[in-house]
């Protein structure tokens, strides 16, 4: 089953507004990665991932289908994802905006899109 099939869009209706917006733009942008990013945040919070080897064994059981090019793309985009939530936490730090629903699971957010690239890089150079 391919990772279309096993993600969902995550109802955002317990969260306040500006996770809301910020969701729906990530989203928008980075479909695939960003939902893939929340897949694993949901299994470690359903206390399916426990450590760094379960962490990781999601991650490649989660991407095993993935090609060579594949994989490229992926790392590419989940570093722009990284890239992006990395800008959006440093405005709502200026700004003094951490404290509403959802600003935990977005710092989350950006942890797992960069611990996720990292291991895709395991893979690619093992494919090689």
């Amino acid at each position: 089953m391919s990772i279309k099939g096993l993600i969902k869009n995550f109802p955002t209706n317990i969260y306040d507004d500006d996770y809301v917006l910020i969701n729906k733009y990530l989203f928008e942008t980075f479909k695939e990665e960003y939902a893939l990013v929340k897949h694993i945040r949901k299994k470690m919070l359903a206390g399916e991932i426990l450590n760094d080897e379960d962490l990781e064994k999601n991650i490649r059981d989660e991407t095993n289908n993935y090609d060579t090019e594949s994989i490229g793309v992926k790392m590419f985009m989940l570093k722009q994802l990284t890239e992006s939530l990395s800008s959006l936490l440093t405005d709502l730090d200026e700004k003094n905006n951490k404290g509403f629903k959802g600003y935990d699971d977005l710092d989350q957010y950006y942890s797992l899109s960069f611990e996720i690239n990292k291991v895709l890089v395991k893979i690619l150079l093992n494919q090689e």
